[in-house]
């Protein structure tokens, strides 16, 4: 593999670690956005409990409190369904990320070994063009 060849390749690998990074990203937004939407509906559920009897009497009445109570509990069996779904493609992603990090990690490791190597090539045959000059030098009366 050429050294050019390399380099695009870990441009590649750092192209596709901020693809991985940025759907993680997405997914911990849409993670902070279900969690706000059940601590409001727990906001709401609690505001409604704490109501007296005379506020809530027309609601009662017409059996408008038994029909709350199923509507919170099914908008939070659906709000926490949505929760796990989000949770496990985190999962997903974050496993995407680690993979895609440790790709990248590993190219540039070979990118800088390949450039360490090529210095002490040149070191070395810049080593070797001094000592025969010398010897050259020496060799003449």
């Amino acid at each position: 593999m050429t050294p050019a060849e390399l380099a695009k390749l870990t441009a590649l690998s750092q192209a596709v670690q901020d693809a991985d990074a940025a759907k993680l990203l997405s997914i911990k937004a849409d993670e902070t956005r279900i969690r706000a939407q059940l601590a409001a509906l727990d906001a709401q559920h609690k505001q409604a409990t704490g109501l007296t009897m005379l506020e809530t009497l027309p609601q009662r009445s017409l059996g408008g409190d038994m029909k709350w109570q199923v509507w919170v509990g099914r908008r939070r069996r659906d709000l926490q369904i949505q929760l796990a779904r989000c949770l496990a493609r985190q999962g997903v992603a974050r496993r995407a990320l680690q993979k895609s990090f440790g790709k990248r990690t590993a190219l540039g490791q070979i990118h800088a070994e390949l450039g360490a190597q090529k210095s002490q090539a040149n070191r070395t045959r810049q080593d070797d063009g001094i000592v025969s000059l010398g010897v050259l030098q020496h060799g003449r009366p």
